[in-house]
């Protein structure tokens, strides 16, 4: 059965039915609305004294990580020197003086 036959046979039900057991349904839901404000009460007072907080909402992730003020996305950091970064000059003192532009020796 789908949602809409439900419906209309929910509906053709209800327009059958009588007005004693109509009222009968009225106060029913009354005294479930009254349990369900009372139970709602009853557990705010719980957590009153035992003193409980709802969790903080989630934090979403951060989709955008900060980029450091001197760096443009998709441009890759500046390396400082000693972080595993030798410029060229550096290079050619620590010992590769005696080889020529392609590696070998002169």
């Amino acid at each position: 059965m789908s949602l809409d036959e439900g419906l209309q046979r929910a509906v053709q039900d209800w327009r059958h039915t009588s007005n004693f057991d109509r009222m009968i349904y009225y106060e029913m839901a009354a005294k479930f609305k009254e349990f369900e404000i009372e139970e709602e009460r009853q557990i705010q007072m719980l957590e009153e004294r035992k003193g409980f907080q709802c969790p903080p909402q989630p934090v979403p992730p951060n989709l955008h990580p900060q980029v450091s003020p001197g760096t443009m996305e998709g441009q890759k950091p500046v390396r400082a020197q000693g972080q595993g970064f030798q410029p060229e000059a550096t290079q050619t003192a620590a010992g590769s003086e005696d080889k020529g532009p392609q590696g070998d020796p002169t």
